[in-house]
């Protein structure tokens, strides 16, 4: 037996009949059918697509029916038992299980005299959101019982225990009891409580005199929906009968925002009362209330102005398709964006008019007024925009708009006049406008016999008299053919009256700009009728100047005619051969309007002349949701297509052109069908080459053929795409994947075959983009596979031979490549990827596994002796391993890594760089930024041995460097290291001198910027020399952290600061220093210090830190240390300064302590060698 659903699936089974003879019924019957996948959505589109699959069994004897079945999908379980025997049905068990909860059902129902009923539903810890996308998130816990009897009136009585439950996160539970009929509900006793939020219930409603009251309490509106700030509570009773009816409410909502908007406003107060009732036979909702506002805040709701909005109001509104609404609004005084806002607005509209309109509002010196009606023949509404001071409304606007015109005629046969005129706008979007100013008439109904031509006014006033004889004749005696041929004669010649009404238009802009689009200028201009007129629009920019102009006319809901010019003499540059036939169809009645969306589309015989090349399209049609198309391409340059990419700009030069062909359909979706879609699109290569250019070694392909073809046949997609090329090599590519609703999905089947044959790999290093870059070796593959898109199956070899990677710049020369690799089912095998360096050796191996949407892999890096590095100033030759793993739980890299040597020379201070917003010409955009990964962070565990020989030459060191490092990330937080870096021996070269370093220790503990220091540098004396006073070995010393050194000055044996800086910089005491050894000590000083007394002065907690002559004489009155002091000085506040003078030759020393009473006036207290009392006065001038 087979039951086939279609795309829904299918059932298969069988099953057995017995009968006791051939004409008799049936005995005694069982059937058994089993479905691997049911896709319920392909039977019913509300509901989510489902695979499920399981079985269901059928049993039917004279006296029983029975039906069982077991049905699973994802985690979710279905059992179902039930039978009928003896005109009672009984549901012995519907049980659903999903995830860890349940939802179980019980009942019966009688099908003879008052077929009583009864029913059973338990929820135990039920998440619907298992049922799949949409559902929400919960945890109930509940039992719904209801009774009753359907004849000889229908009476049911029902009740709930909603117990301890959650919804979306939120505290739910309640109870309930109700009993119901046709004509009445009684005993409503019934009470929710979800968060804070309360809602209740109680009373009856049907009967004479009844209620039934309700009331909610919504303080926590952010358990309803998260952004949601404020309280509203709400209250009413129903009353009337079940066929009309009626409750009145009053609702009040305090404190209402967005939390998102960050402007919470508690006082605010929103109040409204009114009454609701089902009207009518189509029981329509019908609305009327009034209410307040009060300090309303639109910034509350994410308007980028705040203000504070007080109004009255008063609305009625029918609630239907046929919907209608009035309002009447009135401003008490209130702001926004700290101007005063004002005014009040009236009207009355339904989807087709709008009635009494009377606008008038006002904010600072902006004012919008509009009055009249819209949507007969004789109404006519007015309008005008004054806004010369649009910035009122934000920082977002600028400029000055004045704007005014009428809207008449009906929304079939609309009507409208417009003026416009308005300079340096500035809208929300970054949108900004230099000037807009133009005019517009575009008329159609009688409503402008008033100020018409003469000609319309006489036409209007012939046909209105035509039609009120011809009507007159039909009431006084005449058949109602009289009538219809009035009718016929006011429909004629309104339809000629319409033809004829002016279409005239002139809008001009210019200097527009957003972040997408710029335009010099921008224009549209449109002359003639309704039934015969010309559209012109032109745009200009520096990349392109662009126009179109369209002939044609409108009438009976269809506009026909032609494209008679479109060009672009700009970058793009295009013409359109010869006029193009177009016609425009809109949906019955809806007149111009509805050629926003028109019902049909016919573009006819279309050819467009590129500079090089052309493109014809044969057909462009649309059809009600159908879309279809036809047409081909010759001769078209790629370097013309190549404009519309930055990235194919700069990668790429062409010397080819293309064709292509294409014949396409598409069934967009609709509410009871999924989108089709079928046809061809076939492009290829008709001469010429590419040659990729992304670096500075620019590769010609070769190309011999390029062909690629795309078809798509009842529900079938094929791709299909062959290359040849001297370079590139040979390859050849054939997949299938099966459509879902017109699209591809995780679950289309796929097939797939291809092969590949590169004899270089040459063309692909300038794709990197790096200059230096070389890539070479040969490449084949050969592959098949099916599965789905999300679980793909492939079967496969990939092989490489001779592979090259040099990259001259970075030092990096590897060669000999080998590549060895399998593809079986979902997973890439890597049996071998090696290569050699100009000594040593490496090779990987491993599996990568891609399934479900996720890759995991294990792969492995061995190195032997490799030379990592090889160029004349860096030189890297590496041993050890590494492993990456990726599984469900981790992604990890881990690694063993030692220098066997290493010679590393750093580039000098002055090395020019270029800066990070230079952009080459030529070669685009510098990347952006990446942005912040998601999914499983890599983790890293690496250890570091600098090994035995590891030498470090550049910014004065010149040091052989031992030590380990073990460097650890996680979950993306800041990496973590710990060991110690140490000089075995060097120097550093400073101040025209080699200093030794005698002790180099670098020390990490975790945080990998903020190392431990231990430091010792000295200015060696000559070997043999004995230490004394007037022979000192001085140097620098560094301990504390990388981001809190601690330096001082050192020597051997201990003298003065500053006999230890004249060793250090001079090789001699400062009590020698004289003339321009004092000049360059002087210098000296700042260098070490930090240029200004900067760095080492920080470091050792001053603020001032030199060597000058003393205050009083002259460089040219020195004679040598009699005047040179050195100065130490430190600000204890923004007024107070101390600072301490020694003298170089002479044992003087100074404490100054100097306070500023004001700008002008000082105090200086001096003591030591000279006791003083000085009051300094500062005098500036130009």
């Amino acid at each position: 037996m087979l039951l086939d659903l279609g795309a829904a699936g299918r059932f298969t089974g069988g099953g057995h009949v017995k009968r006791s003879a051939p004409d008799a019924g049936v005995d005694a019957a069982q059937f058994a059918l089993h479905t691997d996948r049911l896709d319920l959505k392909n039977i019913h589109s509300s509901i989510n697509q489902t695979s499920v699959a399981g079985d269901i069994t059928l049993g039917s004897t004279p006296s029983k029916q029975t039906l069982s079945a077991r049905l699973a999908q994802d985690g979710l379980r279905l059992d179902l038992q039930a039978s009928l025997a003896d005109a009672l049905l009984q549901l012995h068990e519907a049980r659903l299980l999903a995830k860890k909860g349940s939802i179980s059902a019980t009942g019966q129902a009688s099908l003879k005299d008052k077929r009583e009923f009864s029913a059973r539903l338990h929820a135990d810890h039920f998440d619907p959101s298992a049922l799949g996308a949409g559902y929400p998130v919960a945890d109930l816990n509940a039992d719904i019982n209801a009774s009753g009897h359907v004849a000889p009136a229908w009476q049911v009585a029902a009740g709930f225990d909603l117990k301890a439950s959650k919804l979306a996160g939120q505290t739910l539970s309640g109870n309930g009891k109700l009993n119901a009929d046709a004509q009445r509900i009684s005993g409503v006793d019934a009470h929710l409580a979800m968060a804070q939020n309360t809602a209740d219930i109680s009373g009856g409603f049907g009967a004479p005199g009844e209620q039934l009251r309700w009331k909610v309490d919504a303080r926590q509106l952010s358990a309803l929906a998260s952004d949601l700030i404020g309280a509203v509570s709400a209250s009413g009773v129903v009353t009337g009968s079940m066929a009309e009816p009626r409750t009145t409410f009053e609702a009040d909502a305090k404190g209402l925002g967005l939390a998102s908007a960050k402007r919470p406003v508690p006082d605010s107060l929103i109040h409204a009362d009114g009454d609701i009732a089902l009207a009518g036979p189509k029981k329509t909702p019908e609305l009327k209330m009034n209410g307040a506002i009060q300090r309303l805040n639109p910034a509350a709701f994410g308007a980028a102005q705040a203000g504070s909005v007080n109004a009255t109001f008063t609305a009625d509104a029918r609630l239907a398709a046929d919907w209608r609404a009035g309002v009447n609004l009135t401003l008490q005084p209130s702001t926004f964006a700290n101007a005063p806002l004002s005014g009040y607005a009236k009207l009355n509209a339904d989807k087709d008019s709008i009635d009494n309109a009377d606008i008038d509002l006002r904010l600072a010196s902006n004012s919008l007024q509009a009055k009249g009606s819209f949507g007969s023949p004789r109404a006519k509404l007015d309008w005008k925009l004054s806004a010369p001071q649009l910035a009122a409304l934000g920082p977002q606007f600028a400029g000055a708009l004045q704007a005014s015109g009428s809207l008449s005629g009906t929304r079939a046969k609309p009507a409208l006049t417009l003026a416009l005129d308005g300079a340096n706008l500035r809208a929300p979007g970054q949108q900004q406008i230099g000037t807009i100013r133009g005019s517009a008439t575009l008329g159609s109904t009688t409503a402008l016999a008033a100020g018409a031509p003469p000609a319309i006014s006489s036409a209007i006033s012939a046909v209105t008299s035509a039609a009120k004889s011809a009507v007159a004749s039909a009431a006084t005696g005449a058949n109602a053919r009289a009538t219809a041929r009035a009718n016929a004669a006011r429909g004629a010649a309104d339809a000629d009256i319409y033809a004829d009404v002016p279409l005239v238009s002139d809008i001009e802009i210019t200097r527009y700009a957003s972040p997408s689009l710029t335009l010099d200028k921008a224009r549209l201009q449109t002359s003639g009728t309704r039934s015969s007129h010309t559209l012109q629009l032109s745009a200009s920019n520096a990349d392109f100047d662009a126009a179109v102009r369209v002939k044609g006319g409108w009438a009976n809901d269809t506009w026909t005619g032609a494209i008679d010019t479109l060009q672009n003499r700009g970058r793009y540059a295009f013409t359109l051969a010869a006029p193009a036939p177009l016609k425009l169809a809109a949906p019955a009645g809806s007149g111009v309007a509805g050629l926003l969306h028109p019902e049909l589309i016919a573009l006819g015989s279309t050819a467009v002349k590129l500079p090089d090349g052309s493109i014809r399209i044969d057909s462009l049609e649309k059809s009600g949701p159908a879309w279809r198309s036809k047409g081909m391409a010759a001769g078209v340059p790629v370097n013309y297509l190549a404009q519309f990419s930055d990235a194919w700009r700069d990668n790429v030069r062409s010397t080819m052109t293309v064709g292509a062909e294409w014949g396409l359909h598409l069934q967009a979706a609709s509410k009871d069908s999924p989108p089709v879609l079928g046809g061809l699109l076939h492009v290829y290569r008709e001469q010429g080459d590419l040659t990729i250019t992304g670096a500075d070694l620019p590769q010609p392909l070769g190309l011999r053929t390029l062909d690629g073809r795309v078809d798509v046949n009842e529900g079938t997609l094929r791709v299909q795409l062959k290359v040849d090329g001297t370079r590139a090599g040979q390859a050849r590519i054939d997949a299938t994947a099966q459509l879902h609703d017109g699209r591809l999905a995780d679950s289309s089947a796929i097939t797939l075959s291809g092969n590949a044959n590169m004899g270089s790999l040459a063309w692909l290093a300038p794709l990197a983009g790096q200059p230096g870059l070389e890539i070479d070796g040969a490449l084949k593959l050969a592959v098949t596979g099916g599965g789905t898109i999300a679980a793909p199956l492939l079967d496969g070899d990939i092989s490489g031979d001779k592979l090259v990677l040099n990259w001259v710049d970075q030092g990096i020369k590897l060669r000999n490549g080998q590549l060895q690799a399998r593809l079986s089912g979902d997973q890439l095998q890597l049996q071998k990827l090696a290569f050699d360096g100009n000594e040593g050796h490496a090779q990987a191996d491993g599996w990568i596994r891609y399934a479900a949407n996720e890759a995991t892999m294990n792969l492995k890096l061995s190195a032997d002796k490799l030379e990592v590095l090889s160029r004349p100033d860096r030189i890297l030759v590496l041993s050890g391993q590494s492993t990456l793993v990726r599984d469900a739980k981790r992604f990890q890299l881990d690694g063993k890594f030692r220098a066997d040597r290493a010679n590393i020379e750093l580039a000098g201070e002055n090395t020019p760089t270029l800066s990070d917003d230079v952009v080459i010409i030529g070669k685009g955009a510098p990347p952006a930024k990446a942005q912040a990964q998601q999914g499983q962070p890599l983790n890293i565990d690496l250890e570091a041995d600098l090994g035995d020989a590891f030498n470090l030459k550049g910014k004065g060191l010149d040091a052989q460097l031992a030590g380990a490092l073990r460097i650890r990330v996680a979950d993306r937080r800041p990496p973590r290291v710990n060991g110690s870096i140490r000089v075995v021996s060097g120097t550093y070269a400073a101040y025209g001198q080699k200093l030794a370093i005698d002790r180099g220790v670098i020390n990490f503990t975790g945080a990998y910027d903020n190392p431990g220091l231990s430091i010792l540098a000295v200015r060696r004396r000559p070997e043999g020399e004995a230490l004394s006073e007037t022979n000192v070995e001085a140097g620098v010393e560094v301990r504390g952290t990388a981001l809190a050194p601690v330096a001082k000055l050192v020597s051997t044996p201990a003298v003065s600061d500053s006999d230890k800086l004249a060793w250090l910089v001079l090789g001699h005491g400062i009590d020698n220093t004289a003339g321009n050894d004092m000049a360059l000590l002087s210098a000296a000083a700042g260098a070490l210090f930090g240029g200004g007394q900067g760095k080492l002065a920080n470091a050792l907690g001053v603020d001032e830190l030199g060597v000058s002559q003393a205050a009083g004489t002259s460089a040219g009155a020195a004679t040598g240390l009699q005047t040179t002091v050195v100065t130490v000085g430190k600000r204890l506040s923004s007024r107070a300064y101390l600072s301490f003078e020694q003298g170089a030759g002479t044992a003087t020393s100074l404490v100054k302590l100097k306070y500023k009473l004001n700008p002008r006036i000082a105090l200086q207290f001096q003591t030591g060698t000279n006791n003083a009392l000085d009051v300094l006065y500062t005098w500036a001038f130009d």
